[in-house]
């Protein structure tokens, strides 16, 4: 955008020449998620900060296993498909993802407790944000981002629905309820009727963050720019012959997983399209 590509009503706001009208930053999206926390009355987990031994360390320094060599925190992954999915052809729109959790991770949790979390993210995401400039100088003053989270209300019933699935998932477990699961509830929303939507509501206001997960800003299109789009199917900048964008922008929704593995393709095709480009050779 500081290059003069962009919105141009935007960059001659702010004293920028509009080179190339483009609409940069106009569908910037990203996953919402929110976490249940739960505890136990066993011990069973291994925490690094409570139960790390020598003998651990001399494993790990000098062998590269033992408890801190492990993966300890992820316990698994679960996609699901929600009544609020953008498709229903079995493509999932909920990302469940099970850890456990440290009691100093939070100010509420105590640190002589085992806890685990579930965390539930909205991957098949519909609601669109914007990022923009506010200035033409290189500071963080100077942006404007908003992913507009739950702009799309679907969302939000999505996330609730994935929350209360998991909820009841664990809590009617009788391997669970043998070792004494409780859910851990936030205080913000006591004053509400648990399990209703409103109580869900003001849970995922408290409880909810990004999962920095962003695409979309250059969104890859047709040249007609009826898709708010940026860049074509060569990853190239429309009006701009020698200048591609390759990274996780370029993608016109956000897939139904995370963003990596995509944007590892990308970048994967976009080298071997420059690298096939005639005009480089």
């Amino acid at each position: 955008m500081r290059s003069g590509i962009g919105p141009s009503e935007v960059l001659e706001s702010i004293g920028i020449p509009a080179r190339i009208n483009l609409p940069v930053g106009k569908t910037l999206i990203d996953q919402p998620s929110a976490g249940l926390v739960f505890s136990i009355n066993k011990t069973l987990f291994y925490y690094p900060q409570r139960d790390t031994t020598l003998t651990d360390i001399y494993d790990y320094v000098n062998n590269g296993s033992g408890n801190i060599g492990n993966e300890f925190s992820s316990a698994g992954y679960i996609f699901a498909q929600s009544s609020f999915a953008r498709n229903t052809d079995g493509f999932p729109d909920l990302e469940l993802f099970y850890s456990t959790l440290f009691g100093t991770s939070l100010p509420s949790l105590s640190p002589d407790v085992d806890y685990f979390s579930c965390n539930v993210g909205v991957v098949g995401v519909k609601s669109i944000g914007e990022f923009r400039l506010l200035t033409r100088y290189m500071d963080d003053k100077g942006l404007f981002i908003n992913p507009n989270y739950f702009g799309n209300p679907e969302d939000l019933q999505a996330m609730i629905e994935g929350l209360t699935t998991s909820l009841d998932l664990f809590l009617n477990s009788p391997e669970f309820q043998a070792l004494g699961i409780k859910f851990q509830t936030v205080a913000a929303c006591d004053g509400i009727e648990f399990n209703t939507t409103d109580y869900w509501t003001c849970y995922i206001k408290e409880q909810s963050g990004p999962s920095l997960h962003y695409t979309g800003t250059s969104r890859m299109g047709f040249d007609d720019k009826n898709f708010s789009a940026v860049v074509n199917s060569k990853l190239k900048v429309f009006d701009i012959g020698g200048l591609r964008v390759v990274d996780a922008s370029i993608m016109p929704i956000s897939p139904n997983a995370h963003t990596s593995a995509a944007t590892v393709m990308i970048a994967e095709v976009g080298a071997e399209l420059i690298l096939n480009d005639p005009a480089n050779n």
